[in-house]
């Protein structure tokens, strides 16, 4: 009986010790939904096996169903967070001129990017995290959803914050009138309705 015990004891801990790669605290596992960096499409893939001798993990396709095998740091983990920014985020990357904006898919801890999937295509494209404005959260009073009126625009029907940059410190801003996107800083910027989702404290104090 005892050996029968201690057998399993040792399978089971074999079992677990290939079950996953563990590197910098960052750790993928068997099941895990995985985007690799070098694949352009937004369905990922599933982790199916590990091979904790060489660091590479075996990862099923959910787009064409072939397998391919990446080490740790060429994928990206469908969970987490970078600083500031959180898979299932909604974002507007600065360099995107189109006011759907996307959403987090994954994050890569190695490389710092993150995996967005277009609202507008479909298509997945990869970011810093300075290279996008988050749909929640305020800068110097102004916060997401409160309806604004740049001091550039000559109509009056303003527009409606969509996104903050908390690295540029710049707003992304819809207009009521094209329905296009634009970027100001908060200086240039008069309220013209404040969401009430935020309160005075977190609309100058406000922490991501």
């Amino acid at each position: 009986m005892k050996l029968a015990l201690l057998t399993f004891a040792l399978f089971t801990l074999g079992s677990q010790a290939f079950a996953c790669i563990d590197i910098n605290d960052n750790k993928i596992c068997r099941g895990d939904t995985v985007y690799p960096d070098s694949w352009d499409h937004s369905r990922g893939g599933v982790v199916k096996a590990i091979n904790p001798h060489t660091q590479k993990m075996t990862v099923k396709s959910n787009n064409t169903g072939d397998t391919f095998r990446f080490r740790a740091n060429e994928v990206s983990l469908a969970l987490g967070c970078l600083e500031n920014v959180c898979v299932g985020d909604k974002i507007y990357p600065d360099s995107w001129d189109h006011s759907r904006g996307g959403v987090v898919k994954a994050i890569n801890p190695h490389t710092k990017k993150m995996t967005v999937k277009s609202n507008n295509t479909g298509d997945t494209f990869r970011f810093f995290e300075e290279e996008v404005s988050i749909g929640r959260g305020c800068i110097e009073g102004i916060c997401v959803e409160d309806t604004v009126l740049p001091d550039s625009w000559n109509h009056t029907r303003g527009g409606v914050v969509k996104a903050v940059n908390p690295y540029t410190k710049k707003i992304t801003v819809k207009s009521n009138n094209t329905g296009n996107t634009f970027r100001f800083t908060a200086y240039v910027l008069a309220v013209l309705d404040e969401c009430l989702d935020y309160d005075n404290s977190q609309r100058y104090n406000y922490e991501f």
